[in-house]
């Protein structure tokens, strides 16, 4: 999947990455920013990472650009 930026993934992806979880495939996530509008960047991408801990995604299958 590609994302604009963190959240996005549990806003709009949520029933796709279900879905394959359920059908054991593997999910990778590249998110195109991490978020820093309002200079909580950091903040942002660790929030991303634990949303895709919590949906099984790996943090080796994440990229944020």
């Amino acid at each position: 999947m590609v994302t604009a930026h963190p959240d996005d993934e549990a806003m709009f992806f949520l029933p796709t990455i279900t879905y394959l979880n359920d059908n054991n495939y593997e999910s990778h996530l590249i998110c195109l920013s991490n978020g820093n509008a309002n200079k909580i960047g950091k903040i942002r991408e660790a929030e991303l990472e634990k949303c895709c801990k919590y949906l099984k995604i790996d943090k080796v299958c994440i990229s944020i650009i």
